[in-house]
């Protein structure tokens, strides 16, 4: 499927891959600066608005002028024109903006394939952590929130709005502390101290064992613009905390004062107060000034040649928290080769890839830093280096060495006094276990990782344990368990405006919901993310939730939709990359046509998705797969085919261990026993089934599916009363799921009851949508259709 690329002077956009690229390089933007040239080039027929521009891209009726021109500077700069040139975008007094410059479409260079050709066995990289289940009928996407990269949050967009009231249970100790942003009276070329002074702060006090809020945090709670009480307010109201610090920097003729005000939960402050040379040295000057005031021992004096690295460093990572990854790596490029050599520079270089998806580059680059930094002569700093390494190779999909890396990041701090940086690791290593199914270790990893964090009193990180805990607990078939959790720790990450994890966790909530046959609240789930996914950058959480979003579409019935989303996913595939996500919507896709009676073009798709679902984190889908084939298959006849797929999946599920593929190989056997007539063998294997399905504490969704299919069998066989007995066992469901629902208008109808077959049918309708309803069953039972039921 074509998308088109528009071009502009030495400049290419594709939209929908959010992609800028200038004399053939891609230029990588912050999400606001790459949807104000996306919206103005869209709309470039027309002068747009201030506010109208600020409300499509920043989703709220204003922001600061200072932060909009910060914008448009920003995207000028990227296209190649300038504020005195505007020879693309153009200024328009008093009202807004215009695009000027010519624009013209061209389709992207190589079509990507369609969803009938055939692909080539995957190469073996960036694999996302997707974990899919059963095709049509469960949806099951798992995502394990893996923990930012080497002690650092490298974190994405805000989410719009204030944050929502304190909720109990932050994390936090009884002392917590947040630095706010630093109020900067200075030239514009000094703004970065805002963020650069907060965080040298912040990282002072908690090298001296202090809980501090991770900077992270305070700037999604804290934007440009809110300042005094309102930032304090803004921040009180999120988490619980006793001190807020709220620090000032402004020059004094050749030097720079630098003020605190240390605020206790009851509202007294004790302000302090340090003069300097450079604004590093005066903040440096203050950081002491609040240890001895907080009662902690006040570090050794640096060395002579730190400052102008320790600004360089504090401006990189003020950069970094301002979400200009650009501008970030402009900042090493640009410095001197004896900084910019530097270990702790070329550590940020290395997560900068990290954190824009170039993993095998962020690799290379932490290895060959790895060599430089030995783990005798700086073992926090290896550490660091060693985290980075696993989150490298768990996205690289080479999870020995992540495991390996994350081993060495753990045994290098365990002893000493770094919990952050410690619970990274372990959650880190958690992830990877629980991606190689390895639930126990994950287990014991997540709860090590929840220890250490606890002791860091950082609510975000301890959030993501949540959210990693309950999708372990998902995995295993305990959704119930899971969904509040997973819930709490969304409304934790939406409160910091974590939009990434927002969306990954409202992802395993519908994932939880669909396989507690809880349609509706997935779909209402799926609205909430999909009003800002625009707003994030990962392709792999961008494809993540596009795709429980087709897959809630399809429970409610809203099928046309579901395809024309999952049709653009496979469209848009990298086959280098994506493979996937193609495969995975390739695999919803065959079920939904098996559903709609197009068995031929199921077995096509489903044969298709197999080779390219490799390895113990995409067993159940592979399952699904194969067993929709066997269904296609059985469906149009092939027996004997038939029979070679449901043999070869039985013999590939008994290797894999899990119960749920199992299952999977056990209905497709008992299938195919039906449509060979061997009934006595099709009645004992759906009775096993259902007597594995319930020893394996399966949930809802897939006990259905055991259902479905054992009842369908009974009702063609008049066993009646069998059939009684096993409808009954998903009743209590068919008030919320269309396919329990569409069982007992079949019983009903089977058995004669008018009344009740009337009132199923009546449910059933409700639920539909767009899935068919045999005309057989919309006729009383005996009778001419009945008036006012309809398809």
């Amino acid at each position: 499927m074509n998308r088109p690329v528009l071009h502009f002077g030495a400049c290419s956009l594709d939209i929908a891959a959010r992609e800028l690229r200038r004399a053939g390089t891609r230029v990588d933007l912050p999400p606001t600066v790459f949807d104000c040239i996306a919206y103005l080039v869209a709309h470039r027929d027309r002068a747009v608005g201030r506010d109208e521009l600020v409300a499509a891209v920043w989703g709220r009726a204003s922001i600061s002028d200072t932060m909009l021109g910060k914008a448009i500077l920003a995207a000028r700069r990227a296209v190649g024109d300038s504020a005195d040139a505007q020879a693309l975008l153009r200024t328009v007094p008093r009202f807004g903006y215009h695009w000027v410059g010519a624009v013209h479409e061209e389709p992207p260079s190589g079509d990507d394939p369609g969803p009938a050709e055939a692909i080539a066995a995957p190469p073996a990289i960036a694999t996302p952590p997707w974990r899919r289940r059963a095709a049509f009928v469960i949806g099951g996407v798992l995502v394990l929130a893996a923990a930012a990269v080497a002690g650092a949050l490298w974190l994405r967009t805000s989410l719009p709005g204030s944050a929502p009231p304190a909720v109990a249970g932050d994390g936090l100790p009884a002392d917590a502390i947040a630095v706010l942003p630093a109020e900067v009276s200075a030239p514009a070329e000094d703004a970065w101290l805002r963020l650069g002074v907060m965080d040298l702060l912040a990282t002072r006090l908690r090298s001296a064992g202090l809980p501090v809020l991770a900077s992270d945090g305070i700037v999604r709670l804290v934007p440009p613009g809110v300042e005094g009480e309102a930032a304090i307010g803004a921040v009180r109201a999120a988490v619980a905390l006793r001190y807020v610090v709220r620090p000032a920097l402004r020059r004094n003729g050749e030097s720079w004062i630098a003020h605190a005000d240390l605020i206790e939960a009851d509202g007294s402050a004790h302000s302090l107060q340090a003069l300097a040379a450079t604004p590093i040295a005066a903040a440096d000057g203050l950081a002491e000034r609040l240890l001895v005031r907080l009662g902690r021992p006040v570090p050794a004096a640096a060395d002579a040649a730190a400052p102008s690295a320790t600004e360089l460093i504090q401006r990189i990572d003020a950069a970094r928290l301002a979400d200009d990854m650009t501008q970030a790596r402009a900042l090493i490029d640009a410095a001197e080769p004896a900084l910019r050599d530097l270990p702790p520079v070329r550590l940020r270089g290395a997560l900068i890839d990290l954190r824009l998806g170039r993993f095998a580059q962020g690799r290379a680059s932490l290895e060959a830093l790895r060599e430089a930094v030995s783990a005798e002569a700086d073992p926090v700093l290896h550490a660091r280096i060693e985290d980075g390494l696993c989150v490298a190779f768990n996205r690289l999909g080479e999870m020995d060495a992540g495991l390996a890396a994350c081993d060495r990041a753990i045994a290098l701090v365990e002893a000493r006094n770094e919990p952050t940086l410690l619970g990274h690791a372990y959650n880190d290593r958690g992830v990877i276990h629980a991606r190689m199914q390895r639930h126990a270790q994950a287990q014991a990893d997540f709860a090590r990782a929840r220890i250490a964090l606890n002791l860091a009193g950082d609510p975000l990180l301890l959030a993501r344990v949540d959210s990693n805990e309950s999708t372990l607990e998902m995995a295993q078939g305990r959704q119930a368990e899971a969904l509040p959790i997973q819930q709490r720790a969304a409304r934790q990450f939406e409160r910091f405006g974590m939009i990434d994890e927002y969306l990954i966790s409202l992802a395993n909530q519908i994932s939880a919901q669909l396989a507690l046959l809880q349609p509706e609240p997935a779909l209402a789930a799926s609205e909430q993310g999909w009003s800002r996914l625009a707003r994030v950058q990962d392709r792999d959480v961008r494809n993540l939730f596009r795709h429980q979003r087709a897959e809630a579409l399809q429970a409610n019935g809203r099928l046309g939709e579901a395809r024309i989303l999952l049709d653009e996913m496979i469209g848009e595939a990298d086959a280098g990359r994506d493979w996937p996500q193609r495969a995975l919507s390739q695999v919803s896709l065959a079920g939904l046509d098996l559903r709609l009676g197009e068995p031929q073009t199921a077995l096509l798709l489903a044969r298709q998705a197999l080779p390219q679902l490799p390895g113990p984190e995409f067993d159940r889908s592979r399952a699904a797969a194969w067993r929709i084939a066997t269904q296609a298959l059985q469906t149009l006849g092939r027996l004997p085919e038939a029979a070679e797929e449901v043999r070869a999946l039985g013999a590939w599920a008994a290797t894999t261990g899990d119960a749920f593929v199992v299952l999977d190989a056990r209905l497709a056997e008992a299938g195919q026993a039906a449509a060979e007539r061997r009934d006595r063998d099709a009645a004992r294997l759906y009775t096993a089934a259902m007597d594995q399905a319930r020893r394996a504490g399966a949930p809802p969704a897939v006990v259905g599916r055991v259902v479905e299919a054992h009842a369908l069998f009974l009702l063609g066989q008049g066993d009646l009363a069998g059939a009684s007995t096993v409808v009954g066992i998903g009743a209590r469901h068919a008030d919320a799921d269309f396919d329990a629902a569409l069982l007992e208008v079949r019983l009903y109808h089977a058995l004669g009851r008018t009344e009740a077959w009337r009132e199923a049918l009546g449910v059933a309708q409700r639920l539909a949508g767009e899935r068919p309803i045999p005309p057989a069953l919309l006729r009383a039972p005996g009778r001419e259709p009945v008036l006012g039921v309809g398809p």
